[in-house]
């Protein structure tokens, strides 16, 4: 599984933001795909993709697009599982993400084939 962030470069709550998703990934092994809803890097993410709208419709689903958005997506399936919209500490990421991953293992293995 990875992240997935949904940003704008010039969205002062995603330049907030994104240091602290890029240590939080660092420090956990986490791979994230950075997808910019303007075609702008922000300076923590250089290789970024731009957000399309196939990614928007998996996201968002039709609803308002929030920013910066994080969601964990996985990488048998491509679903995507909301983690945030807006800035969090990293201790609120972190806390999210002790709730969620047990949750996604668990919803995850339900749908597998024996």
């Amino acid at each position: 599984h990875g992240l997935i962030l949904f940003y704008g470069s010039q969205c002062p709550h995603c330049k907030q933001f994104a240091p602290i998703l890029k240590h939080w990934a660092t420090r956990n092994n986490a791979e994230v795909l950075p997808l910019s809803l303007d075609n702008q890097a922000l300076p923590e993410f250089p290789q970024f993709l731009p957000a399309t709208t196939e990614w928007i419709n998996a996201a968002f689903g039709g609803n308002a697009i929030n920013y910066p958005a994080t969601f964990i997506v996985s990488p048998k399936t491509k679903a995507l599982y909301p983690v945030g919209f807006g800035s969090m500490t990293e201790t609120e990421l972190s806390d999210r993400m002790v709730l969620l991953i047990p949750k996604i293992t668990e919803y995850e293995k339900k749908g597998e084939v024996l």
